[in-house]
């Protein structure tokens, strides 16, 4: 909502003028039921695990927009010279979300495949708040690459991971319900899958 919709919603609006465009902010197992019921056309959603809903199914069509890239950040140090390291972070307090958040599972799922165990000390599903929390060096956090980009990383620094660590994302999906979409919904499908390619491009 604060990174891609007012980016391209100016364009939509210049190419389709008549209809008029509601945007509602919803969590994904709320947002699910409504598409399928036909009250909302289409739902942008994330998925961090594989086996996390969104999935396929008869009532809804998913569309895969790309990729968003999760960043390891700290807090910046001024005057620091060397790139931080993981293992510089592991006894430091960490950010994530609540312990049954799809983040906050798939950080665990990371850690034990690299045999660490973060603390994690602070709990917010608000990004923004992760990120002021590791911008006044008080935790350690995976971040989306979209909110680092147009100056956003300014007073956070990002963590050096180990050779042949796997990087780690989190899906960027449109759910519609099967047929015929409106032009309209088309439109912003297309939209989105360019917005969200050029701001993973390049992540700090």
């Amino acid at each position: 909502m604060s990174h891609l919709f007012p980016r391209l919603l100016p364009t939509l609006k210049a190419r389709r003028p008549g209809p008029r465009i509601r945007l509602v902010v919803v969590e994904t197992d709320e947002g699910l039921p409504r598409v399928a019921s036909g009250d909302m056309d289409l739902l942008v959603a994330y998925r961090y695990l594989p086996e996390d809903p969104p999935v396929p199914s008869e009532a809804l069509t998913i569309t895969v927009l790309g990729r968003e890239p999760l960043v390891l950040v700290t807090g910046a140090e001024p005057g620091r010279r060397r790139p931080v390291e993981l293992a510089a972070c592991l006894d430091r307090e960490w950010v994530s979300g609540h312990p049954h958040n799809p983040d906050r599972r798939l950080l665990h799922r990371w850690a034990g495949e690299l045999g660490i165990a973060p603390e994690v000390t602070l709990e917010t599903e608000d990004l923004h708040g992760m990120l002021a929390m590791i911008r006044a060096g008080l935790a350690v956090g995976l971040i989306p690459a979209t909110l680092l980009g147009a100056g956003h990383d300014t007073g956070i620094e990002r963590v050096l991971l180990p050779a042949g660590t796997a990087p780690l994302h989190r899906e960027v999906l449109a759910v519609s319900r099967p047929g015929a979409r409106p032009p309209i919904v088309d439109d912003l499908v297309t939209l989105l899958a360019a917005a969200v390619e050029s701001a993973v491009v390049g992540p700090p």
